[in-house]
């Protein structure tokens, strides 16, 4: 027995040694599987492929969601949907590594040792998480709470539903493992009102319906129809009860006339201008029908033939208090430009200042003209008029409101307001102070400002027979504002620039523009004083294009030989040709404004014969 014993170990030491000696050759160690495909013996690259298809065969496996809550659920998710990228690689390797000592003996032996290796695959998390909120909706389900509603004049209860919840991060991770079917732990969600709420609401209501009341105010009395309290009645679910209530807005619709004579609407306190004061109107509080009162006393004397109605004070929506604290007192500038022409300019200017007169900046508060005034538009009453566009002079819907900037820039000028962005036109228009003015069109470009004084100011306009007035008010606050205009430099002269126009007779002539007022630059300064204390020291300055003339010419007429030799002189113009020099080296570029501007439909025309000196400018009133 003993040497039995003795001659399997020598025997199982022979078979180690062997086994040792020589382990699992180039191939697959024998009884090597991937996903259950026996890859044993396989070379490396027969092993890949093998790998790959069996990887491929997979795409088509799925991962399928049961419930034992819901007997009819099933829901699966194909891995190929999840745009799955297997390790072939790295799981060939794998089938490649040497197995152990112990694993090589057993195998040897006839005693297991085999392996199944699985190949990993990663998923695209986006896919990975929509599949798994698509299984959670769809065995998901809110709880319906009961509830009551009215259909064709009659109540009608809805039941309640019991809802399903489930896990929805398990639900994500199961797909990330892809590890077999899965059964849902779903838990029943209970609606938070039930069947019984339901009922002891519709039964408050019917009550309701059944004696529709008398409602009494003083004298006033006005009998309530059942079809008023059907189209009032309201529901609101206050878990675990329901609440019935009566619309405000219907039932004032129902009583309203009744009881007007009883009613006040609330005045707004307003500021009235009285010479460089203001006077502060105060507010006057309304006067109606509780009908917040009246609708939660109907319901609880449901089933009372009448019931009492009382008035409420209803406040004004800006009230004295409100207005106090704008500290809107007197006027702290002023600013007018008169008309010159046209009969369409003044439409547009008179239908700007009915938009903008009244508004308030409060302090801190940033002013655009463009967002305060908005697109002008026929709709909105305004017209076409003149404009400048590319160094002409054309119509536009709206043409003129560049005159409300101007005055609106100087008013805020003088006020000592913070500028922030303004341009001034093309061409100098002699009603308007040189340089210190303003152009706006829809889009650009723009006239902001901002009032960075601790008051609100109240914008104030104007627009009667001779021109347009705009007038701040505000706290002076000590403020004080001082400009002084520089010369004009470097004038420039218009010029005729010809077009030619082969649809004019020979020698024919059309003026489109005549000439108006020369070029120039021109600066000027601004000084802001609060009390003796200088807080803004400021330079402006504007170069302004001159008005040039626009002809057009027609062919030149035939002539005879002498006249054409001496038409052709050297140094001689000819007819219908722009000469050399008609490019203007003073003009300014396009983002001053010249010619190459966008077409500015708010741009004003200048005068019709504009001086070249400047115009005096108005002084402010402060």
């Amino acid at each position: 027995m003993i040497l039995s014993a003795a001659l399997v170990v020598v025997l199982l030491a022979g078979v180690a040694v062997a086994v040792g000696a020589r382990g699992d050759g180039d191939g697959a160690p024998p009884g090597t599987q991937v996903e259950g495909v026996d890859v044993g013996g396989l070379s490396p690259d027969d092993t890949w492929t093998a790998v790959r298809d069996r990887a491929r065969e997979m795409l088509d496996d799925e991962i399928v969601f049961t419930s034992p809550q819901e007997p009819d659920f099933r829901r699966a998710v194909v891995r190929r949907a999840l745009q799955p990228s297997p390790a072939v690689a790295d799981t060939a390797d794998a089938a490649h590594e040497p197995r152990g000592f112990v694993r090589r003996l057993r195998g040897r032996l006839g005693l297991g040792g085999d392996r199944d290796i699985a190949i990993p695959f990663t998923y695209d998390e986006q896919r990975v998480a929509a599949a798994a909120r698509a299984v959670e909706k769809d065995i998901a389900r809110e709880p319906r709470p009961a509830s009551v509603v009215v259909n064709e004049g009659r109540l009608r209860t809805i039941s309640a539903r019991d809802g399903i919840r489930v896990d929805g991060e398990a639900i994500l991770q199961e797909i990330a493992a892809f590890d077999g079917d899965v059964a849902l732990a779903a838990e029943v969600d209970p609606p938070p009102i039930l069947d019984e709420a339901a009922m002891r609401a519709s039964t408050r209501a019917e009550r309701l319906l059944a004696t529709p009341p008398r409602v009494i105010l003083g004298t006033l009395k006005k009998q309530l129809a059942r079809e008023d309290i059907v189209a009032a009645l309201a529901f609101t679910p206050v878990a675990p009860d329901i609440r019935v209530d009566l619309r405000e807005d219907v039932l004032s619709a129902a009583l309203g006339p009744a009881f007007a004579e009883g009613e006040r609407t609330p005045r707004d306190a307003e500021f009235k201008v009285s010479g460089e004061n203001v006077v502060l109107v105060p507010d006057l509080p309304g006067r109606g029908v509780d009908m917040a009162r009246l609708a939660r006393t109907l319901v609880r004397r449901a089933g009372k033939p009448q019931t009492g109605a009382r008035f409420e004070q209803i406040p004004a929506t800006f009230t004295t208090e409100d207005a106090e604290k704008l500290k809107i007192t007197e006027r702290v500038s002023t600013f007018f430009t008169p008309y010159t022409c046209c009969p369409d300019r003044v439409t547009n200017i008179r239908q700007a200042a009915q938009v903008l007169d009244g508004v308030i900046i409060p302090a801190n508060g940033v002013f655009s003209l463009n967002k305060e005034l908005g697109q002008r538009t026929t709709e909105r009453g305004f017209v076409p008029a003149g404009q400048i566009t590319a160094g002409k002079l054309e119509d536009a819907v709206g043409g003129g409101v560049s005159q409300v900037a101007t005055t609106l820039y100087n008013a805020a000028f003088f006020a000592g307001l913070e500028i922030i962005d303004h341009t001034p036109h093309q061409f100098y228009i002699s009603r308007y102070p040189a340089g210190r003015e303003a152009t706006v069109s829809w889009g650009g470009p723009e006239l902001i400002f901002k009032n960075d004084w601790p008051a609100s100011i109240l914008v104030k306009m104007s627009a009667d027979t001779p021109g347009i007035t705009v007038s701040f008010y505000s706290s002076k606050l000590g403020r004080r504002v001082e400009t002084e205009s520089g010369p004009r430099t470097g004038i420039t002269a218009p010029k005729e620039i010809s077009t030619l126009n082969k649809d004019l007779e020979p020698g024919g002539r059309v003026v489109e523009q005549s000439a108006g007022a020369s070029g120039f630059t021109i600066a000027y300064t601004r000084k802001v004083f609060r009390g003796d204390e200088l807080i803004k020291d400021e330079d402006y300055g504007w170069r302004y294009s001159p008005q040039n003339a626009f002809v057009e010419v027609g062919p030149k007429k035939k002539k005879k030989k002498k006249e054409e030799e001496e038409e052709e002189k050297p140094g001689e113009e000819k007819p219908g040709e722009e000469k050399p020099g008609d490019t203007d080296p003073d003009a300014p570029s396009d983002e001053q404004g010249g010619a190459g501007t966008p077409p500015a439909e708010g741009s004003d025309p200048p005068a019709e014969t504009p001086p070249d000196t400047p115009a005096p400018a108005e002084p402010p009133a402060t």
